[in-house]
């Protein structure tokens, strides 16, 4: 698939084990540098959420925002997602190096 579309949505990947997901995402990453990869990913642990982001490499997250009530909400939990000095969401650029 990586060699033939630019990009994908992976569907529940919070039901994927991350060493599973990991090893498929860098085998595509290897056929396409370029390959932009978008998750569906629910989990209410916003701390295991990053780590799964971050370990996946994911470029974009489908989030459920019915669940935030207003904008606002919404922002604080994506602000929460991106605790300290490191991205949530990067470059697939940056996940190659």
């Amino acid at each position: 698939m990586a060699s033939i579309f630019h990009g994908f949505r992976v569907d529940n990947a919070h039901s994927t084990p991350i060493h599973v997901g990991a090893y498929f995402l860098r085998k595509a990453r290897k056929c396409n540098h370029n390959l932009l990869v978008f998750a569906e990913l629910f989990l209410d642990n916003q701390e295991f959420a990053s780590k799964y982001v971050k370990m996946l490499g994911f470029n974009a997250l489908m989030k459920e925002v019915i669940y935030h009530f207003d904008s606002l909400n919404l922002y604080k939990y994506l602000k929460d997602l991106n605790k300290g000095d490191e991205k949530y969401l990067s470059t697939s650029q940056s996940m190659n190096d």
